[in-house]
């Protein structure tokens, strides 16, 4: 008996090919950002047990400025930590390295130690401006028994417009409780770390501070994807456009092309950034695909190969590269498809239903208005 042969289905396991489609420059990648965690064993294993205060002469400053050095028992974790602050870029910019005081009404204070979120994000994400990140940030946390007055006098010396405190670190021996001020020697050659933004926070003018309040302080967790609001869309849209294509924003507009797209018939109420981004889709359509409009071409996840491909461009006003002559019926169908596109995400029919009722209700509900 012969054996039936089995049909090979050709497209198991291929992209298929999904026609036009639209799509929202607003719909940035998500990105976990991990900031530096090492920094805080080192702090631990530093065994920090007081702090010294005092005033330190610095090249370049015409007077001693306020200096604190962590006191502890370890010379080479303290090291260690300042390794990782100068890895953060302390020496050129000391509130890479974030330091919160909080001052409680019991008498004690808590010191926060931690990488300072927007500079971190920027170290980690250099493209932070086209991504949606979520961040995990860790803060080395110590607790003081007394406060001494010095800081009471370093929180009114911060109201200044310029007031730079130096951060160091010394060692000692801790089994002296209260040792010496010669039985402490502050470690030489560390990274300089001077603070520009120093916060000092005191419990009883701002009780409702998270600082003051551990439970209140939780770790986010990645969630689920959220829908965005018209508001974020706009926004994000705008800045998209703005951080990866300025010099294509800038050529389309002196083109024209808005205005010869908001004259055909039905597109009147569109947005200059709904033309802008539908060209700035073509484009990216083509150089993904040559000869490609409207992303027809493109397989795989359209979102991370639209992104991924963003991210390795650069644009230039070198007057040499010009913007592709695009035709204004072209860049009205990619109109139609990107706002379709946005809708279909909010789980919106736009099935048979005319353009220009499309843009009106997309319009009002805040997607757009330029």
């Amino acid at each position: 008996m012969a054996k039936r042969k089995r049909k090979k289905n050709k497209t198991k396991g291929r992209d298929q090919l999904k026609g036009p489609r639209g799509f929202d420059l607003a719909e940035q990648p998500r990105v976990l950002a991990v900031s530096d965690l090492e920094f805080n064993q080192a702090l631990q294993d530093a065994h920090v047990f007081g702090c010294g205060y005092g005033f330190d002469q610095i090249e370049g400053l015409s007077k001693p400025i306020p200096s604190i050095a962590l006191v502890g028992d370890n010379q080479a974790a303290f090291e260690r930590a300042f390794q990782h602050f100068a890895r953060w870029g302390c020496e050129k910019d000391g509130d890479a390295v974030e330091i919160k005081i909080a001052l409680k009404n019991n008498g004690t204070y808590e010191m926060w130690i931690s990488p300072e979120v927007e500079r971190s994000l920027y170290r980690t994400i250099p493209e932070t401006q086209l991504v949606q990140p979520l961040v995990y940030n860790l803060a080395w946390i110590k607790s003081f028994d007394t406060t001494n007055p010095f800081l009471h006098k370093l929180r009114s010396y911060r109201t200044s417009a310029l007031s730079p405190v130096l951060i160091t670190a010394a060692v000692a021996d801790q089994s002296a409780r209260m040792p010496r001020p010669d039985q402490i020697r502050v470690i030489d050659r560390l990274p300089r770390l001077m603070k520009f933004d120093l916060k000092i926070y005191v419990q009883s003018e701002t009780p409702d501070n998270p600082i003051f309040d551990h439970k209140q302080i939780q770790t986010m967790a990645p969630r689920t994807k959220q829908k965005m609001t018209p508001a974020a869309y706009r926004e994000k849209r705008r800045k998209s456009i703005d951080v990866a294509f300025p010099v294509t924003r800038e050529r389309l507009r002196r083109s024209g092309i808005v205005t010869h797209v908001r004259a055909l018939p039905g597109y009147e109420n569109v947005g200059e950034s709904q033309v802008i981004q539908a060209a700035i889709n073509l484009i990216l359509s083509a150089e993904l695909s040559k000869g490609d409009m409207h992303f027809g071409k493109i397989k795989g996840n359209l979102a991370d190969i639209i992104w991924k491909h963003a991210a390795s461009r650069f644009e230039i006003a070198d007057g040499l590269t010009e913007v592709p002559q695009l035709d204004a019926q072209i860049i009205a169908k990619q109109v139609e498809l990107d706002l379709k596109h946005v809708l279909s995400q909010e789980g919106i029919s736009t099935a048979g239903k005319q353009f220009a009722l499309l843009q009106s209700s997309f319009r009002r509900k805040g997607y757009v208005d330029d």
